[in-house]
């Protein structure tokens, strides 16, 4: 009997030790598991979480395109107006717009400038109570890429994080940026002008190898790709602290939290929403509607001996031509007249 009790007692001892062992590793395994939809979660956010560019000041003429390159109408102010991805800032003869990164870069494009937000991904924040004043560094981790197609950008950014990225593409070649304060310039048929009064810029032409612009110093690149360092030109030195100076005051007093939101509605506007019609299939159903409703009323329209829609437009349109024939030609020459926005908006003669 003894035996046997002694038995059954390391019986179960082995089964209360074998449940323990069995209850650690499905905990380990479910902490695992949370982790990991945690890092995923994370990952997805990262990937989907949009940049802004938010405008802090203008001076006309400037304007705005889509990806398909139509003009956007963001009404008579302009600033807080919300750049996103894939969109085009673009400033005329004499114009002015300084823009604000949400991780806190300010950029000014200056007179004749065309430039394409071509990515700008970031990381959401806690925006807390600070403003733009209050950063050292960027709030969050970034990647942004802009596509100067011509013109002058005048540049100031915030430390970025050791995984960040921020590049402005031009025929030429790349300038790659960590922190700091410089002018970018791209004039048809000449290339690049590079100067940089703080930290650092690295200029790649495409498959070259990067070469470092240092504070105090300047670049020209070719449009053929030769390179030519030089001192930073003291003009252009001048332009680049009043410059970033006067955008600095623009933008300090901006709140994180209008920064924040700013991204939010960028990632709301990149990111296509599910189930939605295009705009196009809405005004090609009203088409279709119009167009059956035509055909229904005309030839009812034609038993009772009453003129179609088409009739009476057609009749007014000769009356209409009969009466503007004596000053048709003086309008001619008036129409022949270039717009005022077609010289506004052109790049910058070479040099």
């Amino acid at each position: 009997i003894a035996s046997c009790l002694v038995g059954s007692e390391m019986c179960i001892r082995d089964s209360i030790r074998n449940m323990s062992n069995t209850i650690k590793l499905g905990t380990a395994i479910f902490m695992f598991l949370a982790l990991f939809v945690v890092h995923l979660e994370a990952q997805s956010e990262k990937k989907s979480s949009k940049g802004a560019v938010i405008v802090a000041d203008y001076k006309e003429p400037v304007r705005f395109l889509d990806q398909a390159g139509q003009n956007i109408d963001f009404g008579n102010e302009l600033r807080g107006s919300i750049i996103t991805e894939g969109q085009t800032a673009q400033v005329g003869i004499g114009g002015k717009l300084v823009l604000l990164f949400s991780n806190g870069t300010i950029t000014t494009l200056q007179s004749q400038t065309k430039m394409k937000i071509g990515v700008f991904e970031q990381v959401p924040f806690d925006a807390g109570n600070k403003k733009v004043a209050d950063l050292e560094g960027e709030p969050s981790e970034s990647k942004v890429v802009i596509d100067l197609d011509w013109g002058s950008l005048v540049v100031k950014t915030k430390k970025l994080d050791k995984k960040s990225s921020f590049d402005i593409n031009s025929p030429v070649g790349t300038a790659g940026i960590r922190g700091t304060e410089f002018q970018m310039s791209q004039n048809p048929g000449t290339g690049v002008q590079l100067d940089v009064t703080e930290s650092t810029v690295a200029f790649t032409p495409p498959g070259g190898v990067p070469t470092p612009v240092s504070q105090g110093n300047g670049l020209d690149v070719s449009s053929a790709g030769v390179s030519t360092p030089r001192p930073v030109n003291p003009a252009v030195a001048q332009n680049i602290g009043a410059t970033n100076q006067a955008a600095t005051q623009s933008t300090n007093d901006i709140s994180l939290g209008t920064v924040s939101e700013a991204m939010s509605e960028a990632t709301a506007t990149v990111e296509e929403p599910v189930g939605k019609k295009e705009e196009s299939e809405i005004e090609l159903e009203e088409d279709s509607e119009k167009v059956k409703e035509k055909e229904e009323r005309e030839p009812k329209a034609a038993e009772e001996g009453i003129d179609s829609e088409e009739e009476r437009e057609r009749r007014q349109e000769e009356i209409k031509n009969s009466e503007n024939d004596s000053s048709s030609s003086g309008s001619k020459k008036r129409d022949k007249r270039p717009s005022r926005g077609c010289l506004l908006y052109t790049s910058p003669s070479p040099r």
